[in-house]
């Protein structure tokens, strides 16, 4: 199964995986259309069979803009019929690290050698991608 996850915010990160194969990627993004381009980029590119995001759970501000990038990824994925996933990352820390309160640092450690140096958001999204392929 391709999974394509992301770990949104204007900063964040993008994995991709198959189970072999591990690619990621981090980006910064100062406006909606920005990230709209970058989605459809990565879902032509990759051809995922899922989207799996991390979903926003406090703060009303964080709530509100993650909820705008999400509603693209979903308009990115509706167009090919492609299910998109939301997970909390408390679920996927579980899974993945035994622990839903491991740090990002954690989960840093866990994603490098599996691919590298790689980016806090990058990691995230790398693990939503993992806990997708385990329990999906």
């Amino acid at each position: 199964m391709n999974i394509l996850a992301f770990d949104v915010g204007a900063s964040g990160g993008m994995a991709f995986s198959d189970g072999s194969v591990r690619v990621t990627d981090e980006y910064k993004i100062k406006k909606l259309t920005d990230f709209n381009r970058y989605v459809k980029e990565k879902v032509e590119l990759y051809s995922p069979d899922l989207i799996i995001v991390g979903r926003p759970t406090r703060f009303h501000n964080t709530i509100v803009a993650h909820s705008k990038y999400i509603g693209l990824i979903e308009m990115a994925a509706e167009k090919d019929k492609i299910k998109v996933v939301m997970v909390t990352d408390s679920s996927c820390k579980k899974h993945i690290l035994g622990s839903g309160k491991a740090e990002k640092k954690e989960i840093v450690a866990w994603a490098k050698p599996l691919v590298g140096d790689i980016s806090e958001d990058a990691a995230d999204a790398l693990m939503f991608a993992e806990f997708a392929l385990k329990t999906m």
